[in-house]
């Protein structure tokens, strides 16, 4: 062949050229033309084709079955190879290379091209240095593990850009890219994007599809399997190392393999919003700058087996979906790895959810390997460290996020920034749905385990594994959380107001610790089991279910929102009344270095506290304290103790009632109101105190310690040697049902009578009836039912 041919190299029906040595295309025209059907091109040895005039190709192939071999060189200044062929066979194992575009499939189906060799830009690539037009169908593109395509260092432009529809025609189908090689985008800056969008048709991406027909969206069916590096510099807008366009719908499978890499400084994997169909299979990496997987749109899976991994601080999460994501899963297998990676800021996953107020997307997150949240950015920015957070996207909330989530595996966050938190649902966004943290799994977060803001969710959690915090486990806001706990639910440092704890504006909610639950604040540290603040206006009303057959476990010798109870209720409304509208029921332990269960001042438990049998309440200080009210009954089959106070309602904003069937360990003191208390059933090892009001007691049958108090109460003694005490500072005239003499005692030390005092009170000892009124002081007596005047004497009473 001549170096400088008079005119093109024409390829009609079953011809062949073989090129072995240099080619140069006539001004204006291509160097080779192939219009018959099964025509042959090979470029061999040194051999070579150019057209480098400008907006001149070097090959243009319209034929069937065309065969196109490249060992050598083909370049172009518009195009080294341009087709309309269907059929086509291209194989490149030389160098294919342009100015403009490489390889330039405009139209044509049945296409196969391998290439092994490089096909390059030389300049700024339209579109693709590798293209494909949108009336492309059924395309098989292999670059092997030695094959490049690249935009070229210094230039704009994708490595390989999919245009996706044409006019007349939305839709590409068949399109099946095999990459082992390197697919290598360029560009970055105003340049590639500007204004929210891109400024010219290159896109600077590794692998693009863009939506080129004339409908809003535009379809694609087939594959891209990744076993070599596809990856892009462009560090602006949705590009990246693979990017789908919005507009694009696909409808197949993303499979990036055990040694594939997707990266990109700004996107490793952008998936845009449109009606998709699409599987994504990570084995590999992916990886990015700023965000390493993007999901908009409809119909998205991910499915990750390998990394995807921060390089920078990641915005909005390392794998994110958009307002307009919907019917979307994401998977993370016990291999898998989500990480925003150390030393960064940003979320394993954040999940924005909605773009209209009233929008439910559904969704499902399930996760068996590890998902990482990193750094400490402020928790209302999108760098915030969150390992899972799921977001309104509208400003002040308002959507729903409806879909289960399962994690076997670690969701972790290292924030100690605000509500950051292993995961979390923020203010605003209604969570409907059933999270499980199953066995083996675990949710930890440095500021928060599990967090739900505050909105009306509809949201069941089951614990089976571990949830675990250095300042607070799981957090509630909102309404609708029912919390159901057969695992673990742990502090791992000093917890600010419970390990489990429910915020102000919760209602509605629901906590069932197990058998074998654990709530603990952790050994060593400080901090409540759990920790309810009730209310966040006065008079407010609160529903809740409190129920435990496990354990909750206060710790430390904390103050204030640190003190170890094991449930405490309070409420920071100033100077307000609340009302916790609940039982507190109990079949299993809670244990306490402060208080086993606190209600505080302000706060009414409309309910019972149920102590069932073989169950225990206890506290270093009081088993149950009081300082607010409770309209139910405190029943107890079990054990209530405590080192101070077995139970202390002294100040008590209202009468409480105690019906006592187990054993109440420490002193009982009961309110400044008209209390019952009722332990014919039981045993107790201390002294019932009824304090003021007009109190009923009835003791045990083994012998008991009874202090009226103030006013008329009336004293039952039960069988056993009871012992019924009385102080000159009480005024009142109390009755003692069934004192027997010779058994039972009168305590009168307090009054500090000499014998002289106590003859006289028996001397004035008045006979009512079959009664026997004692008047230890004016005001300040007591009935003796069934007691005759004649029966008492000095034996009767303890003076000292």
């Amino acid at each position: 062949m001549a170096n400088q041919p008079n005119e093109t190299i024409v390829l009609n029906d079953n011809q062949r050229v073989t090129i072995q040595e240099a080619v140069i295309a006539p001004v204006g025209e291509p160097a080779v033309n192939i219009v018959g059907e099964d025509a042959t091109l090979r470029v061999l040895g040194q051999g070579s084709i150019s057209a480098p005039d400008a907006d001149n190709t070097a090959v243009i192939s319209s034929g069937e079955d065309a065969r196109i071999t490249n060992r050598a060189s083909i370049s172009g200044a518009l195009n080294g190879i341009s087709s309309t062929s269907d059929d086509l066979r291209l194989t490149n194992s030389g160098t294919i290379s342009s100015d403009s575009r490489a390889v330039d499939l405009s139209d044509g189906d049945g296409i196969r091209a391998t290439n092994s060799g490089t096909i390059l830009g030389t300049g700024d690539q339209r579109n693709g240095t590798f293209y494909v037009d949108g009336t492309v169908d059924d395309l098989r593109l292999n670059n092997t593990r030695r094959g490049v395509i690249n935009a070229g260092e210094g230039n704009l432009g994708d490595a390989v850009s999919v245009q996706v529809g044409a006019a007349g025609d939305p839709s590409n189908e068949d399109i099946n890219i095999v990459n082992s090689g390197l697919f290598q985008g360029r560009g970055d800056g105003p340049e590639v994007f500007a204004d929210g969008a891109r400024v010219a048709a290159n896109g600077s991406s590794g692998l693009r599809f863009f939506n080129g027909s004339d409908q809003p969206e535009a379809s694609v069916s087939g594959s891209v399997v990744n076993r070599g590096t596809i990856t892009s510099e462009a560090n602006v807008g949705f590009l990246g190392g693979l990017v789908v366009e919005d507009g694009v719908a696909f409808d197949g499978r993303i499979v990036n393999d055990s040694r594939g890499l997707i990266s990109g400084p700004r996107n490793g994997l952008y998936i845009g919003n449109a009606a998709h169909d699409l599987d994504i299979i990570n084995r590999g990496r992916i990886e990015s700058g700023s965000r390493a997987v993007n999901i908009d749109g409809t119909g998205v899976n991910l499915i990750n087996s390998g990394t995807i991994f921060g390089t920078g601080d990641q915005r909005n999460g390392t794998v994110y979906s958009d307002a307009t994501a919907d019917n979307y899963s994401i998977l993370n297998t016990r291999r898998g790895v989500i990480d925003a990676g150390d030393g960064n800021q940003g979320a394993g996953i954040a999940l924005q959810t909605g773009d209209a107020a009233g929008d439910i997307v559904n969704a499902t997150v399930r996760n068996f390997g590890t998902i990482q949240g990193r750094g400490q950015a402020a928790a209302n920015l999108g760098l915030a460290g969150d390992g899972l957070r799921i977001f309104s996207g509208i400003e002040g909330g308002g959507t729903i996020y409806r879909g289960d989530i399962f994690n076997r595996g670690s969701i972790l966050s290292e924030s100690l920034q605000g509500p950051t938190a292993g995961v979390r649902f923020s203010n605003g966004l209604a969570y409907q749905g059933t999270l499980i943290n199953g066995r083996g799994g675990l949710i930890d977060g440095a500021q928060n385990g599990l967090y739900f803001g505050e909105a009306e969710h509809e949201a069941r959690v089951v614990n089976a594994g571990t949830i675990q915090s250095g300042s607070r486990a799981v957090n509630i806001d909102g309404s609708g959380v029912s919390l159901t706990n057969s695992g673990q639910i742990l502090g791992t440092g000093n917890q600010r107001n419970g390990n489990v704890y429910a915020d102000g504006t919760a209602d509605n909610y629901s906590i069932f610790n197990s058998r074998r639950g654990v709530i603990d604040a952790g050994v060593g540290n400080q901090g409540a089991g759990l920790s309810l603040q009730t209310g966040d206006v006065d008079s407010d009303v609160v529903t809740a279910s409190l129920r435990n057959s496990g354990r909750i476990q206060g710790r430390g010798n904390g103050e204030e929102n640190l003190e170890g109870d094991g449930i405490r209720l309070f409420t920071e409304v100033p100077n307000g009344s609340v009302t916790l509208e609940s039982d507190i029921d109990n079949r299993g332990r809670i244990l306490a270095t402060d208080d086993g269960i606190d209600i505080r001042e302000g706060v009414t438990l409309a309910g019972d506290i149920n102590n069932q049998r073989r169950s225990t309440i206890s506290g270093r200080d009081n088993g149950i304290l009081v300082a607010g009210a409770i309209t139910g009954t405190i029943n107890n089959a079990g054990v209530i103790s405590g080192g101070l106070n077995a139970i202390d309602a002294s100040q008590a904003d209202a009468a409480i009632t105690v019906n006592n069937s187990g054993a109440l360990n420490g002193d009982v003191l009961l309110s400044n109101f008209d209390d019952v208390f009722d332990a014919s059933r039981g045993t107790d090892n201390g002294t019932i105190s009824g304090l003021g009001g007009n109190d009923i007691i009835t003791g045990t049958r083994r012998g008991d310690i009874l202090a009226g108090g103030e006013n008329n109460d009336t004293l039952t003694g039960g069988r056993g040697r009871d012992t019924f005490i009385f102080e000159p500072i009480e005024l009142g005239a109390d009755v003692i049902t069934d004192f027997q003499d010779g058994t039972d005692l009168l305590d009168i030390g307090a009054f500090n009578f000499g014998t002289a005092d106590l003859q006289a009170v028996i001397d004035g000892a008045q006979q009512i009836g079959s009664d026997t009124l004692l008047t230890f002081s004016p005001n300040n007596t007591v009935l003796l039912e069934g007691v005759q005047t004649g029966a008492i004497d000095t034996t009767d009473f303890v003076v000292v």
